[in-house]
């Protein structure tokens, strides 16, 4: 009820406030923050390994996945991690610009609709946002993959749960490590507060780079009985 409450709202506001660009600030008539010009700029994943995303022919896994598979399934990616992709993910994330997460949560809900089943059976039941620390969390405020994870469930019509699983141990940043080290790093980091009584979840998170948290807490799910995992990232490095 709140969520149809809010939409409702939304959609009355839209109707009477001018939507202006959040990147050039130009007035934009597209519904979801971005004109027309600077949504071209951005550009699509494509030619990706089906499995991780990875660079591959488009439709097919990637030799790595084929010979080391990784516990989640399949991996929508919506753009390259390239201009102005990163200048989306840095305003929100780092300058705490919470109106890039309806732009982001409505571009990635567009991108992954194009990727589901048409079964419901094929459709996630559960969308899971990747957890900070409970100390990175305090000193940041928020979690930008929940922020734009909530456009993303509504969009889809998904129940988001942002308090399935916990980060149970303190981490070093993913992006100052060395690749090989980023698996390492973040092995048993996460926990799971109560079943998942699933079978299929779809983790969403801001950037994939190494894949290795994605990778970590699909193990997590894994080792609980989910069946299907499906990664939804807004950018793929």
């Amino acid at each position: 009820m709140k969520i149809k409450l809010y939409d409702c709202l939304i959609n009355k506001l839209s109707k009477i406030l001018p939507d202006y660009c959040v990147l050039c600030t130009t007035t934009s008539a597209n519904g979801h923050g971005l004109c027309s010009e600077c949504e071209s700029r951005l550009l699509p994943s494509t030619d990706r390994c089906v499995r991780c995303a990875g660079e591959a022919v488009a439709g097919y896994e990637c030799g790595r996945c084929q010979s080391h598979p990784p516990a989640f399934d399949r991996t929508v990616a919506a753009f390259n991690y390239r201009e102005p992709a990163t200048t989306l993910i840095h305003r929100l994330k780092f300058n705490g610009d919470l109106a890039m997460a309806r732009t982001m949560g409505h571009l990635l809900a567009h991108h992954v609709s194009r990727h589901l089943d048409a079964s419901v059976q094929q459709r996630p039941q559960l969308l899971i946002p990747v957890p900070l620390h409970r100390g990175k969390m305090m000193r940041r405020g928020f979690n930008q993959s929940i922020e734009f994870g909530r456009v993303v469930a509504r969009q889809l019509d998904i129940p988001l749960s942002p308090d399935l699983v916990i980060r149970s141990r303190r981490t070093r940043t993913q992006r100052t490590l060395p690749l090989k080290e980023r698996r390492a790093n973040v092995v048993g980091s996460f926990k799971l507060t109560r079943p998942p009584q699933c079978q299929h979840v779809a983790l969403i998170d801001d950037v994939m780079t190494s894949g290795a948290t994605l990778e970590a807490l699909a193990q997590t799910f894994k080792s609980q009985g989910v069946e299907r995992i499906d990664c939804w990232v807004f950018a793929r490095a």
